[in-house]
């Protein structure tokens, strides 16, 4: 894994970012759903005094050639507002069209997501990173995950939205897989095809609101 655009009050880069806004917008879209939220927030130290951006998690990108990209989810601020431009090859990566081969960094996410050994928190960013390959073994694996209580209370929305982006590529609801997950999983399922695919949530069950977390 690769670490890009961790910036300090010290960093020094050029201004004017050369960011396109089809990048941009996948920053935005990628830090919507932040791995390896803190506790706390960071206080942007680009900003001026007293008036900071502030932010958790990180995002992951993954590129062709097998690197992992791992960058603040506050990049999108440092590009907006301060012009950072991050390297090109993490900007190539974020513009990759299409599925990722099947590799051995597939194979680490699946062997996370389904062990109730592993760290709660590797499981979610697993949940969420799984659904760069459009692979029925990573389609499998989510199911499974979304079955599974250890996992379900801390990441069952995250399972959901992965799996709302299998089946909107398909464009299709496998509707007795849905109706077998937990109800905090649906939830994320129907949160991910409302922003997504609309009209797939249409008449699918609606689990309790109390899951709804």
């Amino acid at each position: 894994m690769t670490s890009i655009g961790w910036l300090g009050g010290d960093s020094e880069f050029p201004g004017g970012s050369s960011v396109t806004e089809r990048q941009f917008e996948r920053i935005q879209q990628e830090a919507k759903r932040s791995r390896s939220l803190a506790l706390g927030l960071h206080d942007c130290e680009l900003c001026p005094a007293g008036e900071p951006a502030r932010g958790t998690g990180e995002i992951h990108i993954f590129g062709v050639e097998g690197t992992t990209y791992c960058a603040p989810a506050m990049i999108a601020h440092y590009v907006r507002d301060h012009g950072y431009t991050p390297p090109a090859e993490f900007l190539a990566a974020l513009t990759r069209t299409g599925s990722l081969d099947w590799d051995d960094r597939a194979e680490v996410l699946v062997s996370l997501l389904v062990s109730d050994r592993a760290e709660p928190g590797w499981r979610d960013a697993a949940a969420i990173d799984i659904a760069n390959w459009h692979d029925g073994r990573a389609l499998e694996a989510l199911l499974v995950a979304g079955l599974d209580d250890h996992i379900v209370d801390y990441s069952g929305r995250s399972i959901g939205v992965s799996i709302a982006e299998f089946w909107g590529r398909a464009g299709a609801v496998d509707d007795d897989s849905y109706l077998a997950l937990l109800p905090q999983v649906q939830w994320g399922v129907l949160t991910g095809l409302g922003e997504g695919d609309p009209e797939l949530a249409e008449g699918l069950f609606v689990p309790p609101e109390k899951f709804n977390y």
